[in-house]
């Protein structure tokens, strides 16, 4: 999951996360994975999720690299995520 942070805070001596993720792609009929090879990345929705999520920072994997895409067919605007 990618997301953008929106604030980091300390309590109980651990550090937590409030991020915004970005929305999962629901189109239907289109498989937007296929053949991707391994650390390629993957394609997401630019728009991000309304409410955030909390998570220690601990969780965090990685920074990631993103683009947007613009496939013919679809309105929805796309990112490519890629993993640092």
């Amino acid at each position: 999951m990618a997301g953008q942070i929106v604030l980091l805070f300390s309590y109980l001596s651990q550090t937590f996360v409030i991020l915004h993720a970005f929305k999962p792609l629901t189109t239907s009929g289109f498989d937007f994975t296929v053949n991707l090879p391994q650390g390629a990345g993957y394609l997401s929705s630019m728009e991000l999720e309304p409410d955030p999520i909390i998570i220690l920072s601990e969780d965090i994997v990685t920074h990631f690299a993103s683009i947007s895409v613009d496939i013919p067919g679809l309105d929805c605007p796309l990112l490519h995520v890629l993993p640092l």
